[in-house]
């Protein structure tokens, strides 16, 4: 990607919250949890567009994890933390409680401070890893955008494939469908 300074070779940059002026933080607008962005407005049109029309040409999108789901979370930290200290009598089922308790909490906080799961744009992908980590990964490195073939309980996963790793998003990484995520990154995602 011209311009980036990403260090070495693989052209890789792992590291916290994408920082300030990050090119894909540009203001858009939101539609059905999805942040879309036109490629470039006509002049004197405004940036933020209704619902894209079939064969709009939409520059960025970008997903974040779902907010109904990161709720559950914490009601399900609230409801261990409250057995815990209300039903569990002995040190070994306050202990259980207290770490169920802690984990559901530090992973609905870590969906409410750093939400962004996945972002599409020209140039590539920016995907979570980690607690806290993004890598963004150029178009030439992505060989395979699908829908896994494998069905699960809560659906199908969008999967992302580089050759040397893959990355899968349900439903609550995306806030939508996956099948729907997988359309607007076709959309955005260069022919060559």
């Amino acid at each position: 990607m011209a311009g980036d300074d990403r260090g070495p070779a693989s052209g890789d940059r792992v590291g916290a919250q994408p920082e300030r002026g990050h090119r894909r933080r540009s203001a858009g607008r939101t539609f059905k949890g999805v942040v879309i962005r036109p490629a470039a407005p006509d002049e004197g049109e405004p940036a933020a567009r209704s619902a894209p029309a079939g064969d709009e040409d939409i520059g960025y999108a970008a997903w974040y994890a779902d907010p109904v789901a990161r709720a559950v979370k914490f009601v399900f930290a609230a409801v261990f933390l409250l057995l815990t200290l209300v039903v569990a009598t002995n040190a070994a089922g306050r202990l259980l409680g207290g770490i169920f308790a802690a984990g559901c909490l530090v992973w609905a906080l870590r969906d409410a401070v750093w939400p962004l799961r996945l972002a599409v744009d020209r140039e590539g992908v920016t995907v979570s890893v980690g607690f806290r980590g993004y890598r963004d990964i150029p178009w030439s490195e992505v060989e395979r955008v699908r829908l896994d073939p494998q069905r699960r309980l809560a659906g199908r996963l969008l999967e992302i494939d580089t050759g040397g790793s893959l990355h899968f998003f349900g439903r609550f990484d995306l806030g939508e469908p996956p099948a729907d995520a997988l359309d607007t990154i076709t959309q955005i995602r260069p022919r060559h």
